[in-house]
């Protein structure tokens, strides 16, 4: 005789289990959260900058033409 054979699961057993897995389950969710939340897209800054460099370009031509 095994010492698996005389277990029997009852209805103690399936609260322990349930309450185990979904603890588990928070436990993951929560990890996941805290490696993903911080997790941003970066600022695409070089459109932004190309375009401030092509008006200061447009107004030093417009200055030189001027002159």
């Amino acid at each position: 005789m095994t010492k698996f054979e005389s277990f029997k699961m009852d209805r103690t057993d399936i609260q322990r289990f349930l309450v185990s897995a979904i603890g588990a389950l928070a436990v993951s969710a929560a990890c996941v959260g805290a490696a993903v939340g911080p997790a941003r897209a970066a600022e695409i800054q070089a459109p932004h900058a190309a375009v401030a460099h092509v008006s200061s370009n447009a107004s030093q031509n417009t200055q030189l033409a001027a002159q």
